[in-house]
């Protein structure tokens, strides 16, 4: 949707609650587009653990002896 700056200035509340509903609206200055409203969006979360079984190599890496823990009883490291 296309508004004028001048008729998002006089409705502003109207257009912020098309915004709010999802609507995107281009605001124009002199009938060329100067910016966008669009619905705020929260930042995307990782979810640890997702792609537990779906990586065969990096679960080789993982389930692998290393030998590690010898090395520390052994005094080595």
């Amino acid at each position: 949707m296309n508004v004028s700056l001048t008729e998002l200035r006089a409705r502003f509340s109207h257009y912020l609650a098309l915004v709010a509903s999802g609507e995107h609206i281009v605001i124009l200055r002199r009938g060329a587009p100067v910016a966008e409203l669009v619905p705020h969006r929260l930042p995307h979360r990782r979810v640890l653990g997702r792609y537990a079984g779906k990586t065969e190599a990096l679960e080789r890496i993982l389930d692998k002896d290393w030998g590690l823990a010898e090395a520390f009883e052994d005094g080595a490291v």
